[in-house]
């Protein structure tokens, strides 16, 4: 959480002082930090489809590019012969690479939370929040 700490409107300080009290005395795992799940664990996720949304200026865009990776590598191990070694050698870039039931999407000149943030302030939808709509109106 390097990238973007003077373009966003929250900063890691406060993002850690929030994260410790979502987590009080409860122990770190895959669940409450699913960032530090292993690519393997993702291979059994119960779901068909997942889109991933990040804005190029948030705090979190280093965090959410790792995250969407091991997602991407998880469920390509769940229906490939390729080992893990081989899968990420293919995934450099995330966007739109892997198995079509994991999109990840960055748009430009966005923070976090750009689609609540812009709705609550009244500005035009941004490319966040039409990547995400438009992938909800093909997956209902």
């Amino acid at each position: 959480m390097t990238s973007n700490i003077y373009k966003d409107c929250i900063d890691v300080k406060t993002v850690h002082k929030w994260s410790r009290e979502f987590l009080g005395t409860t122990p770190e795992d895959n669940y409450n930090v699913p960032l530090k799940a292993d690519p393997e664990w993702w291979s059994s996720l119960k779901v068909n489809d997942v889109c991933i949304v990040a804005g190029r200026n948030e705090v979190f865009l280093d965090d959410i590019v790792k995250f969407a990776k091991k997602m991407k590598v998880g469920t390509m191990l769940k229906f490939s012969s390729l080992s893990q070694a081989q899968i990420q050698s293919h995934i450099y870039c995330c966007i739109q690479v892997g198995r079509e039931d994991v999109e990840f999407s960055i748009s430009d000149g966005e923070t976090h939370d750009s689609p609540v943030s812009d709705t609550i302030l009244g500005f035009l939808e941004g490319a966040m929040i039409k990547t995400f709509c438009q992938w909800l109106m093909e997956h209902e």
